[in-house]
């Protein structure tokens, strides 16, 4: 019998107190000296550097990107979610956002352990139940505690949608939707060319569901794919009951219809039933967004619309 999952925290993400009272001396110091010691330290031979981020001692780690508005949506998102009970992600430690200079920073606490891509070889009928059951419990409570009919379409930060899924918004009309069916329309864009007779037979499936008045919008990660995953302690201790998985680059990160996570996780899917599709599938057994599922699949099967 496999032991359980340990219990996910019922409080909000907090600092190690040393780490607190650090946090306190180094965030009075002047952006521009913060700026130069992250530089510093970014440019380190000893830094250890994993997908762009650098490994402090003390436990923590150093982000620092110019593609600012992305950097700027994940600190935003972070420190929102950290608020929260029962997600398992980084605590913010200190962040200076891009629109301060050229380039933004972003530091947190390094969460050691094992991605799912790197014992992808591993992982067992039995495990992948376990992960179903670990990122399902976190996804509901993150679902629970900021769901609401009527909240604005939005990035973490209330501005404009930005997601390489739905790029035309952003180089089109950038702007936030107040209602789930005018973004679903976006979503599915094409069905109103009267000349691409596959997308004119795509009406009767989409139109259903994109004129649904009963999705409500919660706060959503917006790219959960295997590398955004941690097992957090490692594989072996996740496995043993140790550990739960950890939920990192928050990057997509906002205000979203519920269905907003499965689609984004299944979007670069090249079959309707690949073994990652139907691991989502079970995370969220809500009907309305498996319905939503099939409606994307049969949308980037048949309407030959490029993401691009």
């Amino acid at each position: 019998m496999e032991p359980p999952l340990p219990p996910l925290r019922t409080s909000p993400g907090r600092l190690p107190f040393w780490l607190r009272v650090l946090q306190i001396v180094f965030t009075t110091l002047p952006t521009t000296a913060r700026v130069r010691v992250y530089e510093y330290l970014f440019r380190q031979k000893w830094r250890n550097r994993a997908r762009g981020v650098v490994r402090l001692p003390f436990g923590l780690a150093l982000k620092m990107s110019d593609v600012l508005p992305l950097l700027d949506n994940e600190i935003a998102a972070l420190s929102f979610v950290g608020q929260l009970r029962g997600v398992n992600v980084p605590v913010l430690f200190d962040s200076i956002p891009a629109i301060r200079s050229d380039r933004g920073f972003m530091v947190s606490t390094w969460i050691d352990g094992d991605l799912p891509v790197d014992v992808w070889e591993q992982i067992t009928a039995e495990d992948t139940g376990r992960i179903v059951c670990d990122l399902r419990e976190q996804l509901e409570a993150l679902r629970e505690q900021t769901e609401h009919p009527e909240h604005l379409i939005c990035s973490s930060r209330g501005g404009p949608v930005l997601d390489f899924r739905v790029p035309w918004i952003d180089q089109e009309n950038p702007r936030t939707f107040a209602d789930p069916r005018e973004f679903a329309a976006e979503m599915w864009p094409g069905l109103d060319h009267d000349e691409v007779p596959q997308r004119v037979a795509l009406r009767p499936v989409l139109r259903p569901v994109i004129d649904r008045m009963d999705i409500p919008i919660s706060f959503c990660h917006g790219d959960l794919q295997p590398k955004n995953m941690i097992f957090e302690r490692g594989f072996h201790q996740w496995r043993a009951g140790k550990s739960r998985v950890a939920l990192i680059d928050w990057e997509h990160g906002g205000w979203m219809p519920i269905y907003w996570n499965a689609v984004k996780a299944t979007w670069l899917e090249s079959t309707v039933d690949s073994e990652y599709t139907m691991m989502i599938r079970r995370i969220f057994p809500d009907s309305r967004i498996r319905e939503t599922l099939d409606a994307d699949w049969q949308w980037r099967l048949r309407a030959n619309y490029p993401i691009m």
